[in-house]
């Protein structure tokens, strides 16, 4: 198993039992100072996004698996024979990314994203993780070619104590078309 493979395991264990202990313990009331930046979010939650086509990437080998799959993407099945409709700048669904942030606690957040693709194996990525906490921002970047419909994986920035945010950006290239991310984001409160 790969590094990032056990990498990512890791990290969604540590999620799921994260979300497990909360779901189980009754947190009591906590008094407060006043200032937002001190309350805990009520909830925990993953934004997802979709991916999304550039129908100018379409190669001639995409064009023809579309049609031979009976995939209405771009308007290929309705296309006039010309092309013309494939060619634009037109955007379409092709999977979906998903971010989510949480407290790794002393100021730390965990940040962990995935994408997936329904169009195809995805050959390579280019994702960057961008965050901003109460003392920290920056952006982290991700590549990888993984030759599956799957991807992933996890960042723990120290943010600070407080309210932080992260979104998710980035390129996916399948083996149809370039898909590009349509920037999920999440807020979490960080210990």
């Amino acid at each position: 198993m790969s590094t990032h493979a056990k990498k990512w395991l890791s990290a969604l264990a540590s999620v799921f039992s994260a979300v497990v202990l909360v779901a189980t313990m009754a947190v009591p009331a906590q008094a407060s100072t006043g200032d937002s930046s001190d309350v805990p979010p009520p909830t925990v939650s993953t934004t997802t996004a979709p991916l999304v086509i550039d129908c100018s990437t379409i190669t001639e080998e995409g064009r023809e698996y579309a049609i031979t799959h009976n995939l209405n993407v771009c308007g290929i099945l309705s296309d006039s024979g010309d092309g013309a409709s494939a060619r634009g700048t037109v955007y379409n669904d092709c999977g979906s990314a998903s971010i989510d942030m949480s407290s790794a606690g002393s100021g730390n957040a965990m940040i962990v994203w995935s994408i997936h693709s329904t169009q195809g194996w995805i050959l390579w990525y280019g994702i960057d993780v961008y965050y901003s906490g109460q003392t920290n921002s920056g952006v982290v970047g991700f590549s990888g070619f993984p030759v599956n419909i799957n991807a992933g994986d996890y960042t723990t920035p120290h943010t600070g104590h407080g309210w932080a945010s992260t979104y998710l950006a980035g390129t996916v290239e399948t083996v149809l078309w370039t898909c590009y991310v349509a920037y999920p984001d999440d807020t979490a409160f960080i210990s």
